[in-house]
């Protein structure tokens, strides 16, 4: 016979045993962590995203002119220049503390020669807030739906190929995520009759959104849903005050987190003008339903498969009446959403980020409504199928593309040239090519109106973002496209790396002037290497390697070995 001890010591000891649903969620958020971190360091010391030198620089100058305004409101990005500049400081104080540096001078200079130092830290911080967008995307599950279909939807967000990408990539959009996410968690819990302050902490989440990336305030749009519920059950007043509350939360909690939106009002409409960009090769869009197809194919169709496009589909169909919460006080934010961002003149897989985890939880809603009709001795075996036949191909997805990153065409150019040319020519590059840098000959890249400058003295002189914008002119991409036309001499040298010129071209009637530019400065050039994309090996343009013999000092190239 047990005594009450017996059983006292068998609760205790089974309360220290995680049940299966806590294994699940564990293993999901290792996994997505795992595939995030997996090449995370994809071309450095190059960078091959043109837009991480932008927040990186940024967060530079804030830490060297010891100024908490930004200057720079393009996205509008402040919380996300302070958290980097967090981890400049972090690395850098590390560094000295270990001896690897003697100062912030040494430092400084460090990360002007090789700036892996830093952005490799900071990627890994981008890969955190990927894990916890997966992690908030099982929370809004479980609250709105179900335990298991939230883990069904952490899941397909963990594989899912573009937002792993992004995970790895220094910008706004995992960042913003979070905090849209954690915007409508609180929506849904004030829409099932949440308290007080769920409905501020909604505000602030959404003020906190914008702080980071101007469209998440578009999810203000989940209030009205969220207060439906307590608008039936009282009255007017009461509705349109909560709606107050959550709007007044939000602009405390924007202004707060940047104040310099308020401070610097000329220059967030200067960036922000800037940002209106009508054209861009490979991503120019079209009219409104144009776009919004557009993100269909190349976010719903490519990065859930043609099962998860019917199941997204089916979920969205089935969610007012088997999620009426997740419709009323989710749902609307993110459809205004998709529309902001349709109306846009281009498109971006990136954009869509955002969007992800709610193509998931249309998914999970979906097979949790069909799975729940099977008996339960076939649930789980027919789940598991399921999932199977749904999560493996994203995962590989997300495993090739990942390989493709970290096999770059442009990081094959950069070994080429290191193994074929001899160290004191000249060689023009289009990208932060790092890993060319390091030569002893002469390195120069286009800079706008200021024609071609030398790489090593332009780094010596540790330039500012706000000089390196100066230069640019205002123009979207720095290439030989866009070199003031009499400036184009200035890019002469014995050895050219070029990467966006098929873009161009497969634009020609678009981008006329800039497809001469590279005539005049190709023409007397000779093809000595191509390295092209190839799906599931190699990532990365077209990079075209050419000699020129005109050019000063140049002289015997070895040929490419075959």
């Amino acid at each position: 016979m047990k005594t009450e001890p017996d059983r006292a010591s068998r609760a205790k000891s089974r309360r220290w045993i995680p049940d299966i649903n806590s294994v699940a969620l564990t293993a999901i958020l290792a996994l997505s962590a795992a595939l995030r971190l997996w090449h995370v360091d994809f071309g450095l010391p190059a960078l091959n995203d043109p837009d991480e030198p932008l927040f990186v620089m940024t967060a530079l100058d804030m830490l060297r002119e010891q100024r908490l305004n930004p200057q720079w409101f393009g996205h509008p990005a402040t919380i996300l220049f302070y958290a980097l500049a967090a981890i400049f400081i972090a690395v850098g104080w590390l560094g000295v503390l270990f001896g690897r540096w003697a100062d912030t001078a040494h430092y400084v200079s460090a990360i002007y020669a090789d700036p892996s130092i830093a952005i490799l830290p900071m990627r890994v911080f981008i890969v955190l807030m990927g894990v916890v967008c997966v992690y908030l995307t099982y929370r809004i599950g479980r609250q709105a739906i179900s335990v298991r279909a939230g883990l069904i939807a952490a899941a397909v967000v963990a594989v899912n190929n573009i937002h792993v990408e992004l995970s790895q990539v220094i910008r706004t959009d995992m960042v913003a995520s979070i905090f849209m996410l954690g915007s409508c968690l609180y929506a849904i819990r004030a829409a099932q009759g949440g308290k007080l302050h769920h409905y501020i902490l909604m505000g602030v989440m959404i003020g906190l959104g914008g702080a980071t990336k101007w469209p998440s305030l578009l999810f203000m749009a989940n209030a009205p849903g969220a207060v439906l519920n307590r608008w039936r059950q009282q009255s007017w007043a009461l509705a349109f005050a909560l709606l107050a509350i959550v709007a007044a939360s939000a602009l405390v909690a924007l202004f707060l987190a940047s104040p310099y939106l308020l401070l610097d009002q000329a220059t967030v409409l200067r960036d922000l003008s800037g940002e209106a960009r009508p054209n861009h090769p490979g991503s120019t869009g079209g009219p409104l339903f144009q776009n919004i197809l557009w993100y269909g194919r190349h976010v719903l169709f490519a990065g859930f498969g043609p099962a998860g496009t019917i199941l997204a589909l089916a979920g969205l169909v089935l969610m007012p009446f088997r999620a009426g919460a997740l419709a009323l006080a989710g749902l609307p934010g993110a459809l205004l959403f998709l529309l902001g961002i349709g109306a846009q003149a281009l498109v971006w897989d990136r954009w869509a980020v955002p969007l992800i985890p709610w193509i998931a939880l249309a998914i999970a809603l979906a097979l949790n409504e069909a799975i729940s009709r099977i008996k339960a001795a076939w649930s789980i075996a027919a789940l598991a199928a399921t999932l199977s036949a749904l999560l493996l191909p994203m995962a590989q997805s997300s495993l090739s593309r990942s390989h493709m990153r970290a096999n770059d065409t442009r990081q094959l150019a950069s070994l080429w040239i290191r193994t074929h040319v001899p160290a004191t020519r000249s060689v023009l590059i289009e990208d932060a090519a790092f890993d060319l840098v390091a030569r002893p000959g002469p390195v120069i890249f286009p800079l706008g109106d200021a024609g071609c400058l030398d790489a090593h003295g332009f780094l010596q002189a540790k330039p500012s973002y706000k000089k390196v914008e100066k230069k640019r002119e205002g123009k979207s991409i720095v290439d030989v496209g866009h070199v003031a036309p009499g400036m184009i001499a200035s890019c002469s040298a014995d050895i050219a790396v070029i990467t966006h010129y098929d873009r161009y071209l497969h634009e020609k009637t678009a981008y006329p002037d800039e497809i001469s530019q590279y005539e005049k400065l190709l023409q007397h050039g000779k093809i000595m290497a191509i390295f092209r994309p190839e799906q599931g090996r190699i990532g990365g343009p077209v990079t075209r390697i050419y000699r020129f013999h005109h050019a000063a000092g140049s002289g015997h190239v070895a040929r490419p070995t075959k």
